[in-house]
């Protein structure tokens, strides 16, 4: 048996922003190779001088840290995501904080990672399934990549079984406080399920329904031959 990633990735900077602060990243995809594949996306907080460069640095880490700990469990991505915060934070030169959202698949293991108000979720046969929680409070993020308390408490994780056909969206907030299960449904449908074309027609759909945030999309479709 065969598992198998196709992945689309948009990011669109909005009109309330001088510069696109968002970062994104999807591993080589098509058939999973034995480290498997990993899709995030991180947020620059608008808030500080350096956003841009904490979401991207966070992104660099992490494809670095996949790249070199083939064999790693869940706990030790915990470990690191926590020693990339500190590492963030301890930069006083640029001052840059970042939410983050990562996927890692292997196998038909999906493994989400999240700080911030990036949303993930889970579409199938039909139903969208949000797998992790919107931690902003009175419209500021709690919790943050950069913070100087330790993200741990604000870090979410979740593990779960794929099945063939399965497809997982992460989504900036700029886009996932737009977008229902029906425009989703809608839109998919008509990007002959092509993920690429998906991802750059909800950026679009986001940008003209009146987001002004960034806005960024990644859509992973998980295929599996028998």
């Amino acid at each position: 048996m065969s598992n198998w990633v196709y992945a689309g990735k948009s990011s669109k900077k909005g009109s309330s922003h001088i510069t696109n602060d968002d970062a994104l990243l999807v591993s080589a995809s098509g058939l999973l190779s034995g480290e498997g594949l990993i899709a995030m996306i991180c947020d620059g907080v608008s808030s500080v001088p350096n956003g841009k460069w904490a979401a991207q640095a966070t992104c660099d880490q992490l494809k670095f840290f996949f790249e070199q700990c083939k064999t790693c469990s869940p706990q030790e991505y915990e470990k690191e995501i926590e020693a990339i915060s500190r590492r963030i934070f301890s930069e006083q030169t640029k001052r840059g904080a970042c939410t983050m959202s990562l996927c890692w698949i292997l196998d038909d293991q999906l493994h989400v990672f999240a700080i911030g108000d990036t949303q993930i979720a889970l579409w199938r046969k039909g139903d969208l399934n949000i797998l992790t929680k919107d931690r902003a409070q009175g419209g500021r993020v709690r919790y943050f990549i950069g913070m100087r308390d330790s993200i741990r408490p604000g870090l979410q994780r979740k593990s779960l079984v794929l099945n063939d056909q399965d497809l997982i969206l992460i989504m900036s907030d700029g886009v996932s406080e737009i977008v229902s299960d029906q425009d989703f449904s809608h839109i998919w449908r008509h990007c002959y399920e092509d993920p690429q074309l998906c991802s750059e027609k909800l950026v679009q759909f986001a940008h003209f329904s009146g987001s002004t945030d960034d806005n960024s999309v990644i859509v992973l479709q998980y295929r599996r031959d028998e």
